[in-house]
């Protein structure tokens, strides 16, 4: 699950950045069946 690790590392870079990012990953994330 090497992907489930990019995913995260994506989203803590969208919170450090933007929080609207972040925002967008958690909507992103919501739609993606984990």
């Amino acid at each position: 699950m090497t992907y489930w690790i990019f995913l995260l590392g994506f989203i803590w870079l969208a919170v450090t950045y933007n929080g609207v990012e972040a925002d967008s990953a958690v909507q992103l994330l919501g739609l993606s069946p984990l």
